[in-house]
């Protein structure tokens, strides 16, 4: 099986998610209980693409797999490979019961798992999704599972304590200083799962920098005692380069004009078409746009980094007040029903899926046709965060400190589905099916617009609504910009120093915070702002946390390889 993306049933073990709607993570049945479940003795010859994935649809006991043995990973990328544990909720939000392993032992147990032969253990330095043993288990089920091996190193654990960094904070700089203490007598540090650098303990303290390469880059350090026993510390740190400025918008306008709805399928989950800020950084011969949206990105169809978002950052001259009246509008790509006040200079498009449409991820150059001049690296970091990377030549001229920037999020289109890869927003009453509009509207469309269905181009038969979900407008009313009632929908370029002075309110004051909340597979984290800046005022990460019976779903994957096969079997007895 080779699949570019995280599937649900696709691994050597798997309980997927609800046929009716994969992505739904509310369609547990509480009532029922599924316990006392053992796999022993599976060996994968050759390569896999991934080894458990469990998402828990009824309370779960006793689930042991005993001898899991895989001789590699296969080549595709290490979020493709992971494997998961998930505990779902009923449709009233109330989540499965997992039994503890921890203390009483009736959790899920993974006892002499092994990769390439190295046993995967749980106090050890290799179990985790960016190591060998590619485990993605949810931070919140830690006491519900444990990873075991024969022979493994037992007594007391050394002590480890750090300071200098913190898990899920962005650095203000690439080389990062750690320092603490151990009772061990050197520590081992490793960035992003590359070699160790072993650190001495001297007097019981140790300090040393480390390189952060990568936008998103993992820190292990590992304190190994005389008994070989580890204690184990690992960081998800966050390297952006040196912030020139930002953004904030409100939380809770994805609604376009006010009255724009999310598609009711689970792919487009509530506010993650939210903007909350927008950050521009220098790193060497990159510029990073960095943009937070409230929700967490889910990818459900298996893009890169997100399925169902596309992002417009549009480069351009801020009109004085007085010249607004005057200035030309411009037209954004095609397929935005939206328009700038003046001219842009430069469009950056991120879009997941659509790297090799007409219009996919890019650089654009305006123009009647506009023209692709580079390429943008995209990524999605901390569950709401979308990075796009371009070469700093390819904005050569551009005063990044002091130019306008309009940021706008729309609903990212296959080629067939929209002009330009942008999806169209209907009207309400096409999303709740009348005017013969089809189904598919109110599952993955958003609605509040002005059109129906149509045999055009654009699919739409009114395209003077914007299709942007939520924009970035400063200190000017977002509703007002995008009425329905307008014939053009014309939105303003926002400078650094408009937000430093404007500072436009939201529920939180507008400075665009609010608690932080856990990203798919992540810990919970906030971004530090005490980077170094050129002058403008950082804004703080948002963040956001963001009846099909399970012994009926739960399955070994038999992947039969040409080197031989899988042996197994199965032990399952009434609970006492």
């Amino acid at each position: 099986m080779y699949w570019n993306d995280q599937k649900y049933n696709t691994c050597v073990f798997n309980s997927s998610s609800s046929y009716l709607d994969m992505g739904a993570t509310n369609t547990a049945d509480t009532d029922k209980t599924f316990s006392n479940l053992t796999f022993t003795n599976t060996n994968v010859e050759g390569m896999v693409n991934c080894g458990i994935r469990i998402f828990s649809m009824q309370d779960t006991r006793k689930i042991t797999i005993d001898g899991f043995h895989v001789d590699s990973w296969n080549k595709l990328n290490q979020s493709a490979q992971e494997s998961l544990f998930k505990a779902f909720t009923n449709a009233d939000g109330a989540p499965v019961s997992i039994g503890n392993q921890s203390t009483d032992h009736k959790g899920l147990l993974l006892h002499n798992y092994t990769v390439g032969g190295t046993p995967i253990i749980k106090s050890g330095d290799n179990w985790s999704s960016t190591e060998l043993g590619r485990l993605n288990f949810d931070a919140g089920l830690w006491d519900n599972w444990d990873a075991t091996a024969d022979g493994q190193a037992t007594g007391d654990a050394p002590t480890l304590e750090l300071s200098g960094i913190n898990d899920g904070e962005t650095a203000a700089k690439r080389d990062l200083p750690v320092s603490g203490k151990s009772n061990a007598a050197s520590v081992r540090i490793s960035v992003n799962d590359g070699d160790y650098s072993e650190v001495p303990v001297t007097s019981g303290a140790f300090s040393t920098t480390v390189n952060l390469p990568n936008v998103s880059n993992t820190v292990r350090v590992t304190a190994v005692g005389d008994n070989q026993v580890m204690t184990v510390k690992r960081y998800k740190v966050y390297a952006f380069g040196t912030l020139v400025g930002s953004l904030n918008d409100p939380k809770g306008d994805d609604n376009g004009p006010g009255s724009y709805v999310y598609p009711s399928d689970s792919a487009f989950n509530k506010g993650s078409f939210d903007l909350r800020t927008f950050s521009v950084y220098r790193d060497g011969g990159n510029i990073r746009f960095v943009t937070t949206v409230d929700g967490g990105i889910t990818n459900a169809w298996g893009g890169n980094g997100m399925s169902t978002q596309r992002l417009n950052i549009y480069l351009g001259k801020v009109s004085s007040s007085k010249a607004r009246s005057t200035a030309a509008t411009t037209a954004e790509l095609p397929g935005t029903n939206t328009f700038t006040e003046g001219a842009w200079r430069k469009a950056i498009v991120a879009d997941g899926r659509n790297n090799g449409a007409r219009y996919g991820s890019g650089v654009y150059e305006p123009g009647n046709e506009p023209s692709k001049s580079a390429d943008v690296d995209l990524s999605v970091v901390q569950g709401n965060a979308i990075v796009a990377s371009v070469p700093s030549d390819a904005l050569t001229g551009i005063d990044l400190d002091n130019t306008g920037y309009q940021v706008s999020i729309f609903s990212s289109a296959e080629d067939s589905e929209g002009i330009g890869n942008v999806r169209p927003v209907f009207s309400k009453d096409c999303w709740d099916g009348l005017n013969s509009c089809p189904s598919f509207v109110h599952n993955y469309r958003f609605g509040g617009g002005l059109g129906n269905v149509a045999d055009t181009p654009a699919h739409d038969s009114v395209t003077t609504d914007s299709n942007a979900i939520d924009i970035i407008s400063g200190n000017q009313s977002q509703a007002d910009l995008m009425s329905l009632k307008k014939q053009q929908v014309v939105l303003p370029f926002v400078t650094f120093a408009q937000q430093d002075t404007d500072n436009p309110g939201g529920e939180d004051g507008g400075n665009g915070t609010t608690p932080g909340g856990e990203g798919p597979g992540e810990s919970p984290a906030s971004q530090n702002a005490s980077g170094t800046t050129d002058k403008h005022r950082p804004a703080q990460k948002v963040l956001a946390s963001t009846g099909v019976s399970m012994a009926s779903i739960i399955a070994v994957t038999m992947l039969l390889l040409a080197a031989g096969g899988i042996s197994y079997s199965i032990h399952h007895k009434n609970e006492n």
